[in-house]
């Protein structure tokens, strides 16, 4: 058990250093390339403050542990769309961009229905297939694009206010890279250790994927956020 308690606390602190570590460098790129803040967190930041979950639901699934993987992904939403936005609002108020309103909550909407849709009406009640999977994966690609172009091409007409001590390059690249270590091997261990002390305790499976493992699997995003929003 005290094994399970060290990898908690340490993978807790891998996970804030890591995503400090994230924002510094991802603040800083998009401010010498003059790249929108906003088109960083949705790449970059978000892709590497998601691979815990991307590997905690890769593994359980080839293991067979469904309930595992599923419920990871759906706790892991309900985390970063209640817990995460609702703490970051506490620490600073979040304003949202047009954009981000008008385009991209309604999407994160969208896919949200069709995922249920295609988990409940296609190809059998509680079934995702790899047709259905590949399917997913066309409307992020096609999604990510579009947002990448209108990003690039308001960025060409638009001044936007990007201030702030910038890093050399080879310095950011290198702490993105133990940034995105940090997370997801501080994810990992705080995943392990809480999931140690949960089945210790005597809790199921699916009860550890939707609580414990998607709200630490959801811890960078969670730290990222926070952070953030504290440096404006």
């Amino acid at each position: 058990m005290w094994l399970f308690i060290i990898k908690f606390i340490f993978g807790l602190f891998l996970i804030i250093k890591g995503a400090d570590f994230l924002t510094d460098c991802a603040s800083s790129i998009a401010r010498k390339y003059r790249v929108s803040t906003l088109l960083i967190g949705l790449t970059i930041v978000s892709f590497g403050t998601s691979l815990p979950e991307l590997v905690v639901s890769s593994v359980s699934a080839m293991k067979g542990s469904s309930d595992m993987a599923m419920g990871n992904v759906i706790g892991s939403n309900m985390f970063n769309t209640l817990a995460i936005v609702g703490v970051t609002a506490l620490f600073c108020p979040i304003v949202c961009k047009r954009d981000l309103l008008l385009r991209d909550i309604p999407v994160n909407v969208v896919v949200t229905c069709t995922l249920f849709v295609m988990v409940y009406y296609c190809c059998g009640i509680g079934t995702l297939t790899r047709m259905e999977g590949a399917t997913l994966l066309i409307i992020f690609a096609i999604y990510l694009g579009f947002t990448i172009y209108i990003s690039l091409k308001s960025a060409k007409h638009t001044d936007e206010n990007i201030s702030g001590k910038m890093m050399p390059m080879w310095k950011a690249i290198l702490w993105i890279v133990m940034g995105l270590a940090a997370l997801i091997f501080g994810g990992d261990w705080f995943v392990d250790g809480a999931a140690g002390i949960a089945a210790g305790l005597g809790v199921s499976e699916s009860v550890i994927a939707l609580t414990i493992v998607s709200a630490g699997t959801s811890f960078p995003e969670l730290a990222t956020s926070v952070i953030a929003a504290r440096k404006g």
